[in-house]
């Protein structure tokens, strides 16, 4: 009968030992974690089939954490739209209310109106150019740009001012009652966006830079959306 001895390396047994060694810390440390935390450390294992019914749940809890920061940043957006509104209303409303009171005044002095409302025009077009969180609110979806051009300075595209284009249509002021009508449906006009044939002078060419309200076809320009549900 002949008999066989196996015998192991010095090497087969470290590498063992090592193995054995390893195991044992990672178990510590995972059973260390469970205890510290209460726990599993490796909850999709310890569920099996289960665990995609955990996956579900925290996707659906990822997207509601989702809708509720878009929420409040939609909420932010919208009260700063309020706020500024009320300041235009103010704004506008000071001009008014001074108008009215010079018009029932002897002797008023319209140089002080013009530079109340040329100081009221300024505030305006700053309070349009708020931005929110590096968005203009009133830029439609061009929301990357200033709306509302400075009084003073040249469109880019057109290469006009709106003082440019205002100056032209009032000049030097009306004289009658008949020449404040006319100047009255020019500036209707530019407003409208409907001078056709000088349209750099429309309001969507010079005065405004975000979205139009239509396209060159006619047809409308989507507005811009927000979805607060889920």
């Amino acid at each position: 009968m002949n008999w066989s001895i196996r015998t192991n390396s010095s090497f087969q047994l470290n590498l063992f030992s090592r193995q054995n060694v390893e195991r044992t810390a990672q178990a510590l440390q995972k059973a260390g974690q469970e205890v510290a935390t209460g726990r599993k450390a490796d909850i999709y294992t310890e569920l099996g089939s289960r665990s995609s019914s955990v996956m579900k749940l925290r996707i659906r809890e990822e997207d509601t954490q989702t809708y509720m920061q878009s929420n409040m940043l939609i909420a932010n957006k919208l009260q700063l739209t309020i706020n500024s509104m009320d300041k235009l209303r103010d704004t506008i409303q000071s001009v008014v209310e001074t108008t009215f009171f010079d018009t029932s005044q002897a002797g008023s002095g319209a140089s002080l109106l013009q530079t109340q409302a040329r100081a009221a025009l300024d505030e305006l077009i700053g309070t349009m150019n708020t931005n929110f969180n590096g968005e203009h609110i009133f830029a439609g979806l061009a929301s990357e740009v200033s709306p509302l051009t400075r009084y003073t300075q040249a469109n880019p595209d057109t290469g006009l001012s709106p003082e440019d284009i205002i100056n032209s249509i009032v000049a030097n002021g009306p004289t009658n009652v008949v020449e404040v009508s006319t100047i009255s449906a020019a500036l209707d006009v530019v407003f409208n966006s409907a001078d056709i044939g000088t349209p750099a002078r429309n309001y969507e060419e010079t005065f405004f830079n975000g979205t139009k309200e239509f396209d060159a076809g006619g047809t409308e320009i989507r507005r811009v959306t927000a979805w607060v549900a889920a």
